[in-house]
């Protein structure tokens, strides 16, 4: 005579599990375990209490895959169903294994924790809170390979954090803010994308609040084009278990950094003569998110052109320069005559007179 059937088998324990859990697959073993924490479809992290200890490092192992925290709970079910409480503390898990087929079984302990879990899952948006350490920018501060920009062969890069360039009264004509300071990098370096937005955000709220959001121009001159990567090595007890080593070292994309040169300009402020002082002491401010050393230098240029201030003067009464937003348009000495006098209708009529 046959063996009698459970009631629960462990197919519709699964799929009671995956309507649950609304994640759409259960996984069980390792390697379908690993295939679902790599798509990154997990959710919940439960092992069940039937499964045997895992070491630290195979925890960390999971927690690097799946990009989130691992629970594991090792014990009988009943500690298992008064461990769901546990879970409300972290916002991001996900499935490992759901063999255990008591898991919803009828006593009160795990009917109640089996309906909390369950009424959790469904009022919270489960997201990705909790991230690896990043690595310090120390580990990229030097200028050791060919620039490695993205491209059609450089795929997945992560986006910059410095978005802005530009910020205050970028639109201000060039006759208003004569004053023109930079900082200019004394070293050959690599400046993360992290460190320039972080030094954008000291040099404009101290701006802001000493000369006004309309006193000033800043401009970052640093670009982050070139593209870091990182091969994620685990460097706990019992890590080689786990991984190959230098197997496929190449890396992933990590991070957007900037090559900057000596004497190159990483920031620029135009502002009025009144407020020397506040750029200078912004630029310092941010002089301390940057490795390496730094200068400040007070360009003798009006603003951002490339003219000297006694230039600038002469050159605009004579008309040979036009406004052009922050910038100026120059009288060339070659062209069509006629579209030089419409451009520059002053200094043709001073040279008349004279």
């Amino acid at each position: 005579m046959a063996p009698k059937k459970s009631s629960k088998t462990s197919d519709s324990i699964n799929a009671k599990l995956a309507l649950t859990i609304k994640s759409g697959k259960v996984t069980l073993g390792y390697k379908s375990t690993l295939k679902t924490l790599r798509a990154g479809k997990a959710k919940l992290i439960i092992i069940a209490g039937n499964t045997p200890p895992l070491r630290k490092s195979e925890l960390e192992y999971y927690s690097m895959l799946a990009k989130c925290s691992v629970h594991h709970f090792s014990g009988n079910n009943i500690e298992l169903g008064t461990a769901c409480g546990k879970l409300f503390r972290c916002s991001t898990m996900a499935i490992l294994d759901a063999g255990d087929s008591d898991i919803l079984s009828s006593s009160a302990a795990h009917r109640t924790s089996h309906r909390d879990l369950l009424s959790f899952i469904t009022t919270t948006n489960l997201q990705h809170t909790v991230k690896m350490a990043r690595r310090p920018a120390r580990c990229y501060r030097y200028c050791k390979n060919k620039p490695y920009p993205k491209s059609r062969f450089n795929r997945g890069v992560p986006d910059p954090k410095i978005r802005i360039f530009d910020l205050g009264r970028k639109r201000a004509n060039v006759d208003e803010f004569p004053l023109c300071i930079h900082l200019v990098s004394n070293e050959l370096e690599q400046l993360t994308s992290e460190g320039l937005e972080a030094a954008r955000i000291t040099a404009n709220k101290y701006l802001v609040k000493t000369a006004g959001k309309e006193g000033f121009h800043l401009r970052v001159r640093a670009h982050p084009y070139h593209v870091v990567r990182i091969n994620k090595m685990l460097s706990c007890a019992g890590a080689d278990r786990l991984q190959t080593g230098m197997r496929g070292a190449f890396g992933k994309p990590y991070d957007s950094v900037a090559r900057v040169n000596i004497g190159q300009i990483l920031l620029s402020v135009r502002t009025r003569d009144s407020n020397r002082a506040n750029a200078i002491e912004a630029l310092r401010r941010s002089q301390y998110k940057f490795p390496g050393r730094q200068k400040i230098i007070v360009s003798k240029n009006w603003g951002f052109t490339p003219l000297r201030r006694e230039e600038y003067i002469e050159k605009r009464k004579a008309g040979h320069v036009r406004i052009d937003g922050a910038y100026v348009q120059f009288l060339r000495n070659k062209g069509p005559l006629e579209y030089n006098m419409r451009r520059f209708p002053e200094a043709f009529k001073t040279e008349t007179e004279a």
